[in-house]
């Protein structure tokens, strides 16, 4: 049975310059109808639409550029399997991943202009699309379904202690700041969302040259990393609705990595869970 429901938003689209915060609160007023209450919670950051992010991702907080650094889970998978003695194949360490519903509607019924940066951490427009939506405005969007996959603490644990000293993957998670702080932590939740949907209305009738270059699949123009997902169909002459085809991670919660002992030693949580900062951005990095 299809699950439908209308969500308004606070603000989406179009002042100056949109701070992270402002992208957080967007998504947890998407996300509010959503049965998953975990995704409420304080230590939940909000990353926008991103395939590259999930759990056992490496995120290396850069707070001077307001993002994070990334490094897939893949390096940790390569490391472990190119140890001759360690178990095949490399235990699965998610958990979870169950898709549940969001149902009801939004108690807030009031939208507003907001920035081309807000809407960017909710729908990854750029260029000259997102230059050409500066003066619409969001008035609804929803999401279909939310999953949340967990990390297995003790498969993790095991695999990561698995790995040799001089590893990147393991030197990259024991490195400290000055402050004694990590360098490097790891997605140890994460929520994916299928369909999200938005509608766009632009006050006023569209231009049909734009109208017939934002039709259909939106691959390669100017919608950022999901634009193989977006598809764009307009409902009346100023009215374009957004949909995405592909699930996405919208959100995840980072834990950093503790060595020495270990379950059997009492040590409850190898893994502790942190809060940092919802950033504007996710970067490709190296481990370093």
């Amino acid at each position: 049975m299809k699950i439908s429901r209308t969500l308004l938003i606070l603000s989406l689209l179009f002042v100056p310059v949109a701070s992270a915060q402002d992208a957080k609160k967007i998504w947890k007023e998407i996300v509010k109808p959503c049965t998953i209450s975990e995704l409420q919670g304080k230590k939940v950051i909000f990353l926008g639409l991103s395939n590259n992010v999930e759990v056992g991702t490496l995120l290396r907080p850069r707070p001077d550029q307001g993002g994070y650094g990334r490094a897939s889970f893949q390096n940790v998978v390569d490391e472990y399997n190119a140890i001759p003695t360690n178990p095949k194949p490399m235990p699965n360490p998610v958990s979870g991943g169950t898709f549940l519903g969001c149902n009801g509607e939004a108690t807030k019924k009031k939208n507003f202009n907001a920035s081309v940066g807000i809407l960017s951490a909710v729908l990854p427009f750029t260029g000259d699309f997102g230059l050409a939506l500066s003066k619409a405005t969001v008035t609804t969007a929803t999401v279909e379904e939310v999953a949340m996959f967990d990390i297995d603490e003790f498969k993790m644990a095991r695999i990561i202690d698995s790995l040799p000293a001089n590893g990147q993957v393991k030197q990259a998670l024991l490195m400290r700041r000055p402050d004694k702080k990590p360098v490097w932590y790891m997605v140890s939740r994460a929520f994916r969302a299928r369909k999200l949907t938005a509608k766009i209305d632009f006050k006023k009738k569209v231009d049909a040259g734009f109208k017939a270059k934002y039709t259909g699949p939106l691959a390669g123009k100017d919608v950022g990393e999901l634009g193989v997902g977006l598809t764009a169909a307009w409902i009346s002459d100023s009215v374009l609705e957004l949909t995405t085809t592909d699930p996405f991670y919208i959100a995840a919660e980072l834990s950093f990595y503790k060595p020495l002992g270990g379950f059997e030693a009492n040590q409850k949580h190898r893994f502790p869970r942190v809060a940092l900062f919802t950033p504007k951005g996710v970067t490709e990095t190296a481990l370093r």
